[in-house]
């Protein structure tokens, strides 16, 4: 497909966000052209798709069902002539999509990620991120499925101890403080399930009251940020948990990581457990359908039981203590891990998937 408009919500920290912008910078460094439409302001992560020279377009959207963002995706759309497509990306998207490909007959995809599908009548193709996102997804559309992994930053790659030294003194730079032999704790999340990312930060105090110095770091923002730190201010130990707000520096933050958490969400493979596991770390992650595929329990090297339910706080805190405790066990687990994605997860493969979706699209 030579014309491309990606439309998603916003442009603020998200492994959809991630995952978009992996995908547009590598198709316009093989010149291909496309061009990303932002429902809400691009936010922060607008930035680095210019910087990788992905056009990027506001389309406000004001309401569910807005004329005037549907009017502008069609100039947009049309601009871009003839052999072109429309992909949203999220729920807010959809129904642009939808309205597009019933008027004017535009070429539609479909990107599910997890969760409930939204109403995808009329679409040509769905991409999903994971084999439980496409069964929901072939339950509502008799459209081409096909399944494209959630690929990681090919930057990321696993770092040794002379690196994570370097990580925290960074973070120290930044005004955090992370000490060199303290124990850390990284979670990227969007903070969107407050209930959720409590159990977590009361979880780190669990492990902080056997391992004196633990910080927890939680880089991501949402609608819950501000309940969560008043929650951790009264809950647990202050400087236990540092909440780092939206990060760019992902690759310090794994580099700096002895564990990484990945709390409860919709997808089987969350894009910061793919990332984290592609940076070489032992990953602790909230059980949910399909996420056994990601992160098995019985492969070797024989790891503690490292899917746990998002509210067993006990069980977050023994596994994370053991991995703690045993610094060659995490290290042994960490490299499993990044042999794990690699070859399922890197962004070749990935757009070897997106090309052979949208190629059975265009023909459906």
């Amino acid at each position: 497909m030579s014309h491309v408009l990606h439309v998603i919500h916003d442009l603020d920290h998200s492994g959809a966000a991630t995952q978009l912008r992996l995908l547009t910078a590598a198709a316009v460094a093989r010149g291909e052209d496309v061009a990303v439409a932002s429902l809400r302001r691009p936010g922060p992560q607008g930035e680095r798709f210019v910087a990788a020279g992905v056009p990027v377009i506001w389309t406000a959207k004001r309401f569910r069902l807005d004329p005037f963002a549907v009017e502008a995706l069609r100039r947009l759309v049309e601009r871009r002539g003839a052999g072109g497509g429309l992909i949203t990306w999220d729920h807010d998207s959809a129904p642009l999509g939808r309205i597009l490909k019933r008027l004017k007959g535009a070429w539609w995809a479909h990107v599910h990620r997890g969760g409930a599908p939204p109403k995808l009548t009329g679409v040509d193709a769905v991409i999903a991120a994971d084999l439980i996102a496409a069964q929901s997804a072939k339950a509502v559309t008799s459209a081409p499925v096909t399944i494209a992994p959630n690929a990681y930053d090919p930057s990321l790659v696993p770092m040794g101890d002379t690196e994570k030294l370097a990580a925290r003194a960074r973070l120290r730079a930044a005004g955090w403080d992370i000490a060199d032999g303290a124990p850390v704790v990284v979670c990227v999340t969007r903070i969107d399930d407050a209930v959720a990312t409590k159990e977590l930060a009361w979880a780190s105090d669990l492990v902080r009251v056997m391992r004196p110095g633990l910080r927890l770091l939680v880089a991501g923002d949402g609608a819950g940020r501000l309940a969560c730190e008043r929650f951790a201010v009264k809950a647990v130990e202050r400087g236990t948990v540092e909440w780092l707000g939206p990060c760019d520096a992902l690759a310090t933050l794994y580099a700096a990581a002895d564990v990484v958490w990945v709390g409860r969400g919709a997808g089987a493979t969350p894009t910061p457990a793919v990332e984290a596991m592609a940076a070489g770390k032992p990953v602790v992650m909230a059980d949910g359908p399909g996420r056994e595929t990601l992160l098995p329990q019985d492969t070797p090297p024989a790891p503690p039981v490292c899917r746990i339910a998002w509210n067993d706080r006990p069980g977050w805190a023994k596994a994370t203590m053991r991995l703690l405790a045993e610094p060659a066990l995490a290290a042994e687990i960490g490299a499993a891990n990044a042999q794990r994605v690699r070859g399922s997860h890197d962004l070749g493969h990935t757009i070897e998937a997106w090309r052979a979706a949208l190629a059975m699209g265009s023909r459906s």
